[in-house]
């Protein structure tokens, strides 16, 4: 079977993304059209990573895929934005062409599925098709066996946890600002409109960067796109039990965000019917402490005390977002709210 294979410029990315498009409506499980930021130029212009675009062809249908380097890792090669057809072919002309450019750059190691940084989507969902909460990874499930038949392996595995209601151990508000008294922090719910406090602001920006700044998969992003990502989660946060703390100078020291049940939502006025929405659920998908900080049991604190207002709010059930199944908070989370892993996902990678 005849296909081709087509390396894009940057100019054309509107080819590149509609290849992604026409993909994903004919693939797509979701009962929602699928969308994606449209911000490669973006990535590509802030970062001045070396990167190639592809495109591929045949009788059967299509693929995308980009791969890229980033100038202060050379021995790493990445490849992201990966929408392909059922068709093996047409999957390893792709993976086959972006990692032949990237072993002529030199690199010891390609990982991937990453588009652009860990502030986009990144992973692979190996259990579902359809996602459980707004921003949650999918996509079809025979992505991840192109991948596989390629030589990639499950470098790094996430999951998303569902936590019993029965451990939640009572926790009124007084209580949670004692505690914080006496560790000397300060207590508060995530303020609302903080695109409008451009000091707060960028003292969260670098507060994220320097909590995450060990993670090998994280990229550092310019206070001007933070600003975006910003604005864009503040349509689906639930302020209500996302918390802020911060020290006597108001830096912030410790954070739980979480994202309201949006597809309960439409589940209720009809625009979904996937009975997994039928249930009222908050979905705690951030939680992170400044290193100075860390063992004082503050993220405890903070998850408990969202149980139980989620609880006493009307919430049905509550869920961990995507954490690394292997590092020490996830061990220590599951551990002590003994959670149940309900999603996972997979970062892959190849030895070179």
């Amino acid at each position: 079977m005849s296909q081709k294979i087509v390396e894009l410029h940057i100019d054309q990315l509107d080819t590149f993304y509609k290849v992604g498009a026409n993909v994903r409506e004919r693939n797509n499980a979701f009962e929602l059209p699928w969308s994606e930021t449209k911000d490669i130029d973006v990535f590509f212009n802030e970062n001045s990573a070396p990167y190639k675009l592809f495109t591929v062809s045949n009788e059967q249908g299509e693929g995308r895929i980009a791969a890229y380097q980033f100038e202060d890792k050379p021995e790493s090669g990445y490849l992201g934005w990966y929408e392909c057809d059922p068709d093996d072919d047409l999957a390893n002309e792709l993976l086959s062409e972006s990692k032949a450019w990237l072993i002529s750059l030199g690199v010891t190691s390609i990982s991937g599925p990453m588009n652009g940084s860990s502030w986009g989507a990144f992973r692979f969902n190996t259990i579902a098709e359809k996602p459980l909460f707004a921003t949650e990874p999918y996509q079809p499930l025979y992505y991840v066996k192109h991948w596989e038949k390629a030589g990639f392996n499950h470098d790094v595995i996430y999951e998303t946890h569902i936590i019993p209601k029965e451990i939640s151990r009572p926790m009124p508000y007084w209580k949670v600002r004692l505690l914080a008294f006496f560790i000397g922090v300060k207590f508060n719910k995530w303020p609302k409109n903080l695109i409008q406090n451009e000091a707060k602001l960028s003292d969260i920006h670098a507060f994220f960067h320097e909590c995450f700044g060990d993670n090998p998969l994280y990229r550092p992003v310019t206070f001007d796109r933070y600003k975006e990502i910003t604005v864009n989660l503040e349509s689906i946060l639930d302020f209500d039990h996302s918390y802020l703390v911060t020290d006597k100078k108001g830096k912030p020291v410790s954070v739980l965000i979480s994202y309201k049940d949006v597809y309960h939502k439409m589940y209720l006025e009809g625009r979904l019917n996937d009975e997994v929405h039928n249930t009222h659920t908050l979905y705690m998908k951030t939680i992170a402490t400044a290193k100075a900080w860390r063992g004082k049991h503050i993220s405890r604190v903070l998850v408990n005390f969202g149980f139980v207002q989620a609880y006493k709010n009307g919430y049905s059930e509550v869920v961990f977002g995507t954490m690394m199944a292997e590092n020490k908070s996830a061990q220590y989370s599951k551990s002590f709210f003994k959670a149940e892993a309900h999603r996972s996902y997979s970062f892959m990678k190849i030895e070179i």
